[in-house]
């Protein structure tokens, strides 16, 4: 077989030879073929004899042509071939080309196609690119997982895997402790080595048994670990609650104020299962004393602040009183009888107006400490109530008649009350002595934070109203200035915020003693 470059489609030589036969035999009589040779062939009929024409090949392999081919190739006088190549399908399938001594070579691609396109990324491309990803994330991973640190242990530097369960390093160490005792509920011993097997402390801080059991090693760290505590017996609990006592604190002074409300202690007490001890336990909420604080008033600084006072009123003097003050510009505390209050509203009001300052001196001008509790009460609950009807004002001081106020006395209140305020210059003007006597008593000795008694009610008041103007000149120029009572406690600095504002009251939360501490 001639050698030829050519391309065709292959079939077996059996039908080759057959198909070859048939062509030459077509070809001698003149007769049509009936075999696919007969394309491209035609005949001459102006000489009656026929030829076979120069077959044309064409890029795409259709049939009356193939590229490539010469008029005297041997493809070119091959029908068969020719014919084969006309065939698509065949093309499409099978593509090759013939050689004289290998016969058929298959090739890659189709003669007519065109080359093959680039492959693009796969989903098992992607597959095996996050795999990689994967391990190369995971590699610094594992490191951190895996990597040793070092720990100080009992004064001794180790190294061990990061995240080492700190119960594990012990048991490793062999370290060498006492375990702690079981105890009953008061502290004493009741079994010997059945409390805790050790301690843990993680640099500064204690941990507890079982945060130490449970600790892991993050490095750098420096642990002690020490004998083991005790552990309490089991036991049953009820609370118990102790009640606030009154206390005094101070002996004398000018004024007695509540420096801290008492509150019930609420604790447990506790019966252990097996010793049968009683004991106290866990405090659930602090209790404290009501305390009472006794004391003269000092104004910070050294100023020189004094307070003068005017008990027993409103009465038929009150409003020259208030002329002289309103005059020298001076303001006073006026101390008011409840039943004055509501028989002279409007005096009392005035006091409020022209910028003074009003407390209670009870309802009736009782002895409180000859009265009973439910009567000291009402004295304070009915004069209060008096003096907002009539003024708007509310207010939780007195100054206690006869200045008789005892802690019994204070027991009996219930709270109701703020401060007791007394005096340390009394002018005894109620003994009316005469002017001059008058005003000695009350500048004589007289410091700065000191409070003057004087009456603007209760008898007559002639003797007083000819010795106030003298008063306040005379210590004017002593250099004093006189403030209200709440004033001079600010000024005092000592005393609580809520007592300053002359109407504190028990807080919610807080209890009334009923015994003296």
């Amino acid at each position: 077989m001639a050698r030829s470059g050519d391309h065709y489609t292959p079939h077996s030589r059996k039908d080759t030879s057959t198909n070859k036969a048939s062509t030459r035999k077509a070809s001698t009589n003149g007769a049509p073929s009936q075999g696919p040779a007969r394309t491209g062939a035609h005949m001459n009929t102006a000489s009656g004899t026929s030829r076979q024409s120069t077959p044309r090949f064409t890029p795409t392999g259709k049939a009356g042509g193939y590229a490539g081919a010469t008029q005297n190739s041997p493809a070119s006088k091959n029908p068969y071939l020719q014919a084969q190549r006309s065939n698509s399908t065949a093309q499409r399938e099978h593509v090759g080309f013939v050689t004289a001594d290998k016969g058929f070579v298959a090739t890659k691609r189709p003669i007519t196609g065109n080359k093959r396109p680039k492959r693009g990324i796969t989903r098992r491309d992607f597959v095996m690119l996050g795999g990689l990803a994967a391990i190369a994330a995971a590699l610094p991973i594992g490191w951190n997982i895996f990597r040793p640190v070092e720990v100080v242990i009992n004064g001794a530097r180790r190294t061990y895997t990061v995240n080492t369960a700190l119960s594990d390093i012990i048991a490793k160490e062999k370290i060498s402790v006492t375990a702690g005792n079981l105890t009953s509920v008061s502290g004493k011993v009741l079994t010997e080595g059945k409390g805790y097997a050790y301690s843990v402390k993680v640099d500064d801080k204690d941990l507890s048994f079982d945060d130490g059991n449970k600790y892991k090693i993050h490095g750098g760290e420096t642990i002690t670990i020490g004998n083991g505590g005790d552990i309490m017996e089991e036991y049953t609990t009820e609370m118990v609650e102790t009640q606030p006592k009154l206390t005094m604190d101070g002996a004398w002074g000018g004024v007695t104020y509540v420096s801290q409300w008492g509150k019930v202690e609420k604790k447990e007490l506790r019966t252990g299962k097996t010793s049968g001890e009683t004991a106290d336990g866990e405090v659930k909420q602090e209790g404290q004393d009501c305390v009472l604080k006794t004391r003269n008033l000092q104004p910070k600084d050294g100023k020189k602040l004094i307070s003068i006072t005017f008990d027993d009123g409103p009465s038929v003097y009150t409003e020259r009183y208030l002329k002289i003050l309103k005059d020298r510009g001076v303001v006073a505390t006026f101390f008011n009888l409840g039943e004055n209050v509501d028989s002279m509203p409007e005096l009392s009001k005035k006091v409020i107006d022209d910028g003074h300052e009003i407390m209670s001196h009870t309802y009736h001008h009782d002895v409180l400490t000859k009265d009973s509790a439910e009567r000291v009460q009402s004295e304070l609950d009915s004069s209060f109530e008096s003096i907002k009807k009539a003024t708007g004002v509310e207010t939780t001081m007195i100054r206690p008649p006869y200045g008789a106020f005892t802690e019994k006395t204070w027991l009996v209140t219930q709270g109701k009350m703020s401060a007791s305020i007394l005096w340390n210059q009394d002018s005894l003007d109620w003994s009316r002595p005469g002017v001059d006597k008058i005003v000695a008593n009350a500048i004589n000795g007289i410091q700065p934070g000191y409070i003057i008694l004087m009456h603007d009610g209760g008898g007559p008041r002639e003797q007083d109203l000819e010795a106030l103007p003298q008063i306040i000149d005379k210590l004017h120029d002593q250099g004093y200035t006189f403030v209200t009572i709440t004033d001079l406690m600010k000024a005092d600095g000592n005393v609580p915020e809520d007592i300053v504002t002359g109407k504190a009251k028990m807080p919610e939360d807080a209890v009334w003693p009923t015994e003296i501490g």
